[in-house]
């Protein structure tokens, strides 16, 4: 930081330009030892003004892909809600499903002594032999 008085600005005005311009900041300048101004090259001063629009844009910039990010993992995560829904609706359906077939094909345990009674009561068929000579 370059700090002079105004009476330099006076006395040394071209030394003060080109003090400027080599180290590019500004010379702030006092009266009775109190800030009183600022002097800086005309290019510094259009940078300085070009800054803070810069960063809106930036900001802006930032800001429109942070909602487009968000929006994305929104749809992302209702996508995987309903997927998840979806898959915990088939599950639930198989189950239903298997139960009805248990349940069709399920034979009593007395249906089941009986048939296996009848089936060992007949006799087993005899094969039919034949020779022929």
């Amino acid at each position: 930081m370059i700090i002079k008085s105004a009476t330099s600005l006076r006395n040394e005005y071209d030394k003060m330009v080109q003090l400027s311009k080599e180290k590019q900041e500004p010379i702030f300048l006092t009266r009775n030892g109190e800030g009183e101004m600022v002097f800086l090259p005309i290019e510094l001063w259009e940078k300085r003004e070009r800054e803070p629009k810069r960063l809106r844009h930036q900001l802006r910039s930032r800001q429109a892909m942070r909602m487009i990010r968000e929006s994305g993992y929104l749809r992302e995560a209702e996508v995987d809600n309903r997927f998840q829904d979806q898959i915990a609706a088939s599950k639930l359906e198989m189950r239903n499903q298997m139960q009805e077939l248990i349940d069709q094909t399920k034979v009593p345990v007395e249906t089941a002594v009986q048939q296996y009674a009848a089936a060992s009561a007949e006799p087993a068929p005899t094969p039919e032999i034949s020779v022929e000579a």
